[in-house]
């Protein structure tokens, strides 16, 4: 057991008892502080509007959506106690995450002694992310503390108990509930039964021993394996009642076309907000990304060299890796990726890094200091951007709404792009809808919910804007149409208004069939140009609204992006747009089937200043990450022509 001196005796239980509790304190505080100041984001609302039902109907919309119904009951029952405002419903997360704190201690002082724990414990009070995540209406705090649940009695089960009951018991219950509160714990249950696989298979491996100093006789791992499988057979027989609909929630989990960036960038991504959280730029940050990989392996290199903790040091980096490297072999088949699923595994760094910190202290006291200082230092910084951000770039909602709210009269409509959070905090008298359609259909959508209406409020979440209309097709439609009247932004929230004049009809265009084929892999069979007043004549500064529609024919392995130019009547380029190219379900090139049709839709600006005379349409196609353009292989890829005339005289209409 780790006992070196600070100048009092740590292993004192009344200075223990003292520290924690002037440390969760601190945590509470952190955690509490304008807890309601910030309004609901998306997920939030989602959450909030979901718990406030019926069992039966939240059982049901979970079922629906991407995650398990436990959470969602358990607001359901703290609404009527507390309160639905942003205070009351983020402070069961808040809880949740105190409750994690003290977990991490009892972790640590099981598994390493009684000053890793409470450096343990100082590192997850001051975690970035799990602050945040303690601050949030929704179930991170709760699933990463059932994962360590899990975690701590598995470890208290292969400490010699294998014949307790109880602990079995309770070791099939916490690990049930995990996975009613979300999937991701399903990644900590996945490493515990990689750790005794790997036991059992291992023939190197004595018997275990204790993971404490206390003597005992060693655990052979056949026995304990045999009663393993059945505790996982009885967590799976628990969950049965919801395995169907989790299989088929994850199957379709994802977002579409998204695609992933390399491995490097998704795994600083990862150690990134396991450091200093979400939402800060790490790019120009190298020092404290080289610092944090420095100090892991010399740690790891400190315990292995004393040969005192090397099994918690295996079981640690078991616990932070298999979650790891099997969350990133999934993301291969679904490319959902975002820091936040693997915070059931930042137990297992916070651990590794209290067990590192101590080790060096024994080994070399200012080396420890220093180290100390810094990862200090830098879990301070994540916690300086985060409350000089508090929504990370999301924005504030509800000035946006309230004037909303304010501004529209029943002769308006408004679209919102994605209901939550607005609809939690609308209360004007304008209809307002749920708008995200299909670009084969937008104009007859639009031309069913806004007709005959003064003006359109389009209120979009950039977060989410090219994942609901990835052609931005609204914007087009909302533009080719109307007058923008005027514009309010509150972070990644913006509202756009139109004024339209009375009876206006929303029309794509009439396509003309055209063929001209790109690489032997996409046809281009439809096209529509078009200027204000069907002719074909602008001025400058003015643009044509352009339709195109496209067919695979081939397997595609690249994104491919449009292009539309327009060239003046000696060949050169005077406008152009370009834009990824989707099909109709919204889908990237990569991930399209054979027959696929696709739609995009572009407005290329002649330039102010152009001069009078003939102009020409071109389109194409190239690759997104190479810049390569498809060769044309059959057809003529110009799509029309325009004619520029003589900028108005001042004064004329």
């Amino acid at each position: 057991m780790i006992s070196v001196g600070l100048g009092f005796d740590i292993r004192n239980p009344i200075i223990q008892r003292l520290g924690l509790i002037l440390l969760l304190g601190f945590a509470f505080g952190l955690r509490v502080y304008q807890l309601g100041k910030q309004g609901l984001w998306y997920d939030e609302a989602v959450t909030i509007e979901t718990a406030v039902k019926g069992l039966p109907q939240i059982t049901q919309t979970t079922a629906g959506g991407i995650h398990p119904p436990l959470y969602y009951y358990l607001l359901h029952f703290w609404e009527p106690l507390a309160g639905k405002g942003e205070f009351a419903s983020r402070f069961p997360a808040l809880i949740f995450g105190i409750l994690l704190i003290v977990l991490l201690y009892r972790v640590a002082r099981f598994l390493l002694g009684e000053r890793p724990a409470l450096v343990a414990a100082v590192l997850g009070a001051l975690s970035p992310m799990w602050v945040l995540y303690s601050r949030e209406l929704r179930m991170y705090s709760l699933e990463t503390l059932l994962g360590l649940a899990s975690t701590y009695l598995f470890l208290k089960l292969l400490r010699h108990r294998p014949s307790s009951l109880h602990l079995w018991l309770a070791y099939i219950m916490i690990t049930a509930l995990a996975l009613y509160v979300d999937y991701f714990p399903a990644l900590v249950v996945l490493f515990q039964n990689f750790f005794v696989f790997a036991w059992v298979l291992s023939a190197r491996l004595r018997p275990l021993t204790t993971v404490t100093s206390t003597a005992s006789a060693g655990l052979q791992p056949l026995p304990f394996a045999r009663r393993w499988l059945f505790s996982q057979a009885a967590v799976l027989l628990l969950y049965l009642p919801w395995l169907g609909t989790a299989t088929t929630q994850l199957q379709g989990y994802g977002y579409g076309g998204m695609t992933l960036r390399s491995l490097s960038w998704v795994l600083k991504e990862i150690w990134g907000a396991f450091h200093w959280g979400l939402g800060m730029n790490i790019g120009p940050l190298p020092p404290l990304l080289g610092f944090t990989l420095g100090f892991f392996l010399v740690g790891v290199i400190a315990v292995l060299a004393r040969r005192r903790n090397n099994w918690a040091l295996a079981f640690l980096l078991c616990y932070l890796f298999i979650p790891l490297v099997a969350f990133i072999l999934f993301l291969q088949f679904k490319p959902f990726f975002l820091p936040r699923y693997l915070i059931v595994a930042t137990p297992a760094l916070y651990l590794l890094q209290a067990m590192f910190l101590v080790t060096l202290w024994q080994w070399w006291r200012p080396m420890a200091l220093v180290a100390g200082i810094l990862l200090l230092s830098i879990l301070g910084l994540g916690l300086y951007h985060y409350w000089d951000d508090p929504t990370l770039g999301l924005g504030d909602v509800r000035p946006l709404v309230h004037y909303l709210s304010q501004e529209v009269n029943k002769d308006d409509v408004i679209l919102w792009q994605t209901p939550y959070p607005y609809i939690y905090y609308y209360r004007g008298i304008a209809p307002a809808f749920t708008f995200a359609p299909k670009i084969d259909k937008v104009d007859q959508e639009l031309n069913q919910q806004a007709q005959s209406k003064r003006r359109i409020f389009y209120v979009s979440w950039k977060t989410l804007s090219y994942t609901i209309d990835p052609w931005q097709a609204v914007p087009f439609m909302l533009e080719k149409y109307g007058f923008q009247e005027g514009a309010l932004r509150s972070g990644d929230y913006e509202a756009i208004w139109y004024a339209f004049p009375p009876n206006a009809q929303f029309s794509l265009g009439s396509l003309k069939p055209i063929y001209v084929s790109f690489g032997d892999q996409v046809i281009l069979e439809g096209s529509a140009l078009e200027v204000e007043g069907g002719r074909n004549k602008l001025r400058a500064g003015e643009r044509p609204w352009i339709t195109l529609r496209w067919r695979s024919v081939a397997k595609i392995d690249d994104d491919l992006k449009v292009y539309i130019h327009i060239y003046n009547s000696q060949g050169l380029m005077v406008g152009q747009d370009d834009r990824l190219l989707f099909n109709t379900r919204g889908l990237q090139t990569p991930h399209w089937k054979v027959g696929d049709m696709a739609m995009s839709v572009a407005a290329p600006r002649v330039p102010v200043g152009a001069p009078p005379g003939n102009y020409t349409v071109k389109v194409g196609l190239y690759s997104n990450k190479t810049g390569e353009r498809l060769k044309v292989v059959n057809g003529d890829n110009t799509i029309g022509a325009l004619e520029v005339l003589p900028a108005a005289a001042p004064g004329a209409d």
